[in-house]
């Protein structure tokens, strides 16, 4: 049995403080992971001073996921999930 699920998603979003500001929590916006399966990134990065991009991006590489790799595909998803609530904490510099 196969799954059908070629995927890609990308997003892009761009915080602008009103400030010179460092991220406090930088680490928790870098993250990666590859398998069978596909991938996904969570990256953070310096525009400016005040302004900071924020990319994920989750490709899934197998048009059709066979049943005994599913698990792969759980793995990439529960790194997602674990980045869904974070918070971009931040100081004045």
């Amino acid at each position: 049995m196969y799954i059908p699920y070629m995927y890609n998603d990308e997003i892009n979003v761009f915080v602008q403080l009103p400030f010179n500001a460092g991220i406090i929590n930088e680490n928790d916006f870098k993250k990666s992971t590859t398998n069978e399966a596909g991938s996904f990134t969570l990256s953070i990065s310096k525009i400016s001073d005040s302004q900071y991009k924020i990319s994920s991006v989750y490709k899934i590489n197998c048009p059709m996921l066979p049943k005994d790799k599913y698990q792969k595909l759980n793995e990439l998803n529960e790194l997602v999930d674990q980045t869904k609530d974070l918070s971009l904490l931040y100081k004045k510099l």
